[in-house]
């Protein structure tokens, strides 16, 4: 009888560790309603939930013609004269978002260490033109406006899409090392190099190159 309760109470301590142990590493998943990690997955060393109440906060940035996105925020679009970067969401959320504009590459990341919950949070970004799009994270690309553009570099390392049918660009490329999707139109060349699982559906009669090396794969979508 004794060993009995012995093995009991060491099977109870067994479990007690093992949840303790899931608890200290669920890290927050990247999609932008639930939560994100502090920038590129470190440690928490707070956890913040979004409060609920709306927000809006216009960002004056120097010139860009190209978006970076690290986050699970998803950034509309907007063809301008003049450049706007306008962000929506929780209030006590937006002063996590940290801009920055790098050789006319604008770069979304969120403030190291810090975990979000619960929270609301897009961004919609008017721009005469753009010639580089890249995503790190969950974020979504999409344009709602029509773009045309000479020369186009797309870049998927995450699980974002770029939704931009509405984009034409003459000479498009496209690199997708992720699980992220890709809608573009092009008219006269598209390079695609392929290395994770996302797809690229175009539109328009390109001369294409391609380099499928991983599961994803090129679909016409004339």
């Amino acid at each position: 009888m004794k060993n009995i309760i012995e093995k009991s109470y060491l099977l109870i301590l067994i479990l007690m560790l093992g949840i303790c142990a899931c608890k200290k590493n669920n890290f927050h998943g990247q999609n932008g309603q639930n939560g994100q990690n502090g920038q590129n997955g470190h440690n928490c060393t707070l956890t913040v939930d979004g409060n609920g109440i709306s927000s809006t906060k216009a960002v004056n940035l120097s010139n860009f013609t190209g978006i970076a996105n690290y986050t699970s925020i998803n950034i509309e679009c907007k063809r301008g004269n003049t450049q706007e970067v306008v962000l929506f969401g929780d209030e006590n959320i937006i002063p996590f978002v940290k801009l920055e504009v790098i050789n006319g590459l604008l770069s979304f990341k969120l403030q190291d260490d810090i975990c979000l919950n619960n929270f609301n949070l897009r961004a919609e970004v008017t721009v005469p033109t753009f010639d580089h799009l890249e995503i790190r994270g969950s974020g979504n690309f999409n344009t709602s406006t029509a773009f045309v553009t000479n020369q186009l570099l797309l870049d998927i390392q995450g699980s974002g899409n770029m939704d931009l049918f509405s984009t034409s660009t003459n000479d498009c490329t496209a690199i997708i090392a992720g699980s992220g999707n890709i809608n573009i139109t092009a008219q006269n060349t598209l390079n695609l190099t392929i290395n994770g699982s996302g797809n690229v559906y175009y539109r328009g009669n390109p001369t294409i190159t391609q380099a499928i090396n991983g599961s994803g794969n090129l679909f016409n979508a004339n």
